[in-house]
């Protein structure tokens, strides 16, 4: 599978916080050097500025996550690998609601921590306004914390939307499923949402590709494939449509 866990390595970084054990594969490194490099970044102080923001951001994401997985009786640990992260409920809840809400406190974590960011910035006089997608506001003096404030805003919300996609394994291709489960019988249920997921992942592609974003294009092809093999796979199990 293509969100499956990494194998462990004797470059993976271990730490917890608070109660819950964290592990960064070296993967996580490497692609958010090369996301850096297709977001612009040249000076030193701006590669470091996106590492940094996506480590915080993706961190807390899988946070959000693992408070809510903890909450319904889990036993959660998070991994930061080349495709961003992943929260282990291991023995949360898993019935349907339980399960959305635990899949929305990731995204919901991420604009709560944009809110806080601009609640910040306002307490010290700004006034942030959103322009052309993204937050603008006046330059402080320091070049490093202008992108890494501009890469924490930008960041927290439009990689909190897309990941409310109906595209599975995402968070939203997961409450989809839980809810096609929840209103249609389970097997029209799971084979909808893939559908969904599939078609939804190949338009995004789709539109990546048009835009030049490589990564992007890349991350929903193969989301898109591994919809349509999962859902093949199902298909076959269950019998034909």
């Amino acid at each position: 599978m293509l969100f499956s866990d990494q194998v462990p390595t004797r470059a993976d970084i271990h730490f917890s916080v608070g109660p819950f054990p964290v592990r960064i594969h070296p993967g996580f490194w490497v692609v958010s050097l090369l996301l850096a490099a297709g977001s612009g970044a040249s000076l030193t102080s701006e590669f470091v500025a996106w590492v940094l923001a996506t480590l915080i951001s993706i961190l807390a994401h899988e946070l959000g996550h693992t408070v809510l997985q903890r909450h319904y009786g889990g036993r959660p640990s998070i991994l930061l690998y080349s495709f961003g992260g992943l929260a282990f409920g291991n023995g949360a809840d898993d019935r349907p609601w339980p399960q959305i809400l635990i899949s929305l406190a990731g995204p919901v974590a991420g604009f709560l921590l944009a809110a806080i960011l601009l609640g910040l910035l306002y307490l010290g006089g700004q006034q942030p306004s959103w322009i052309d997608g993204t937050f603008t506001f006046e330059p402080f003096d320091s070049l490093f914390i202008n992108v890494f404030l501009h890469y924490m805003l930008w960041i927290n919300v439009w990689w909190g939307l897309l990941n409310l996609l109906p595209i599975y394994p995402l968070d939203g291709g997961q409450i989809a499923r839980e809810l096609g489960v929840m209103l249609l019988p389970p097997q029209w249920g799971i084979r909808g949402t893939l559908l969904v997921s599939l078609l939804v992942a190949a338009g995004v592609a789709g539109l990546a590709i048009i835009n030049d974003n490589l990564y992007r294009a890349t991350l929903f092809g193969l989301l898109a494939m591994d919809n349509y093999q999962t859902l093949l796979a199902y298909n076959h199990s269950r019998g034909s449509w």
